[in-house]
C-alpha cells in the first residue's frame, strides 16, 4: 500500500511538473542522451519526434524502446515501431505505452512523410491517445494530429520544426480535460563528419518553455558517444550507440535535478532497402 501511495505521488508530480510523459515527449535513446533533442533528425524514432525525418529514411525497419524512468518499473515507458519507406513516401506505425496495470498512457500512431526536393520534408501523423485507470474509473481517450517540417539549409545546417496536437483536442468525458499543445524548433550543425551539435527549444501549455543543448561524437566505426543538457526541469544527460550489420543498440541516462536517474535503451534492426521491398 504504501508502494501504490509513494508511486501514486510520483507520477501526479511528472504529470504536472515534466508533463504526462507518454504524451508528445521525446523518444529514443539517442535523443534522449543529447538532451531530449529529436526535432532535426531522421531515425527511428521521427514517426513520434518528427514525422517529416521519416522521408530520408531508406530502409524498413523496425524498432523497441523501453525507459526505467526514476528506476521504477511503475513509471516505465515502452515503445516499438515501424517504418516502411516507398516511392511515394515513408510511412511509420508506433506503439507506446507509459506506466503500470493501475494507470497507464497509451498513444498509437500512424505517420507519413514526403521529400519535397532535396531541402524540404514534412510529415503529417495522426494519434489516438488512451488512458487507463484502475477498476471502477472510467477510461478516457483523444484523437489529435502531429506535424513536422525539416529543411537543409546547406550540407551542415539542419532546421526542424514540429507541433504536437495543433487542434487543441481534448478527452471524450464530461469533463474533457486538455491535451498538452507541445511545439518544438530546433537546430543542428555538423562541425565536422564526426562531430554534431543541436540546439532545441519547446514551449508546452502550462509548462512553458524548455531548452535543450546537446552533441554527438563520432569516436570510432559506427561508435557514437552523446551527452547533452535540458532545462524545466533539469536534466544532464549522455549516451552512447552502436551498429553492428543490420542492428543498432543505443543507450543512455539521465539525472533529474530532483527525481534522480533514468536508464534508456533502444534496438533497431534493418529490414532491407525499399529498391529490395518493392
Amino acid at each position: 500500500m504504501k508502494k501504490f501511495i509513494f508511486v501514486a505521488v510520483l507520477m501526479f508530480f511528472c504529470m504536472t511538473a515534466a508533463s504526462a510523459y507518454g504524451v508528445g515527449g521525446v523518444v529514443g535513446a539517442r535523443a534522449l542522451a543529447i538532451g531530449n533533442i529529436g526535432v532535426t533528425y531522421s531515425d527511428q524514432w521521427s514517426v513520434l519526434n518528427n514525422p517529416a525525418g521519416m522521408a530520408s529514411l531508406h530502409n524498413w525497419s523496425i524498432g523497441a524502446y523501453y525507459e526505467n524512468r526514476f528506476l521504477l518499473k511503475e513509471t516505465a515507458l515502452k515503445n516499438a515501431n515501424l517504418n516502411i519507406p516507398l516511392n511515394v513516401g515513408t510511412f511509420g506505425v508506433s506503439v507506446q505505452q507509459y506506466g503500470y496495470e493501475k494507470y497507464n498512457e497509451n498513444r498509437f500512431t500512424i505517420a507519413f512523410a514526403r521529400a519535397f526536393g532535396p531541402y524540404l520534408r514534412i510529415g503529417l501523423s495522426l494519434d489516438y491517445l488512451l488512458f487507463c485507470f484502475s477498476d471502477g474509473y472510467d477510461r478516457l481517450s483523444a484523437a489529435t494530429i502531429g506535424i513536422g517540417a525539416q529543411s537543409d539549409l546547406s550540407e551542415k545546417i539542419h532546421l526542424g520544426a514540429y507541433i504536437f496536437n495543433p487542434t487543441a483536442s481534448k478527452t471524450k468525458t464530461l469533463t474533457k480535460s486538455k491535451i498538452p499543445i507541445i511545439m518544438r524548433f530546433g537546430i543542428s550543425y555538423d562541425i565536422c563528419d564526426e562531430v554534431v551539435t543541436s540546439a532545441e527549444i519547446e514551449d508546452e501549455t502550462d509548462i512553458g518553455l524548455r531548452i535543450k543543448t546537446g552533441i554527438e561524437y563520432k569516436a570510432f566505426g559506427d561508435f557514437f558517444i552523446r551527452a547533452g543538457f535540458a532545462s524545466n526541469p533539469g536534466k544532464v544527460c549522455f549516451g552512447a550507440g552502436y551498429s553492428v550489420g543490420r542492428l543498432t543498440i543505443d543507450i543512455s541516462s539521465q539525472i533529474h535535478q530532483k527525481l534522480g536517474p533514468t536508464l534508456q535503451c533502444g534496438l533497431i534492426f534493418k529490414i532491407k532497402k525499399q529498391k529490395e521491398a518493392e
